[in-house]
């Protein structure tokens, strides 16, 4: 019981985490797109990887409470379980973008407060998004926060 109210509890933070990355992601993606015509999927990489700097240090410190120490091999595990996780941002928005473009055959655009949105981006960004954050918490509460051998192993590979 105990340990299902712990993992829950994980679960409900790291949400609250990555609703700030979700945040970071759409405002430097919608920045990218509008202010320096960058493409749709290149954007959403983008924001994808500015949110990277600002999920770590808020899943180490909020969500499995690793606290000091480890820093380092953290990093190195945190940007594999990441980097994994952008490709499946950015390509599940690109393909699920597709679909919708094929299925619509054409953008939905509404403009709350003089600014354009298409939804069709924005659904698919988000679904894009809703892949990696399963995918983002298994390897993070597995992986990343836990001694698992592989630092070591890739320490004492390359440099050992």
């Amino acid at each position: 019981m105990k340990k299902s109210v712990q993992v829950r509890g994980e679960i409900i933070s790291y949400f609250f985490v990555a609703l700030a990355g979700v945040a970071v992601q759409l405002i430097v993606s919608s920045i990218a797109q509008r202010q320096f015509s960058v493409q749709y999927k290149n954007s959403v990489a983008l924001g994808y990887a500015a949110s990277v700097v600002t999920g770590f240090f808020l899943t180490k410190i909020f969500t499995f409470k690793s606290g000091q120490g480890r820093t380092r091999r953290q990093i190195l595990k945190y940007l594999l379980i990441t980097t994994i996780s952008g490709f499946i941002t950015t390509y599940g928005a690109y393909y699920t973008k597709a679909i919708l473009e094929a299925i619509f055959n054409q953008d939905f655009v509404i403009s709350p407060f003089n600014y354009s949105i298409n939804v069709i981006e924005l659904v698919s960004h988000i679904t894009g998004m809703g892949f990696s954050f399963i995918f983002n918490f298994v390897g993070h509460k597995f992986f990343t926060f836990r001694t698992t051998g592989f630092y070591e192993k890739l320490n004492a590979k390359f440099f050992g």
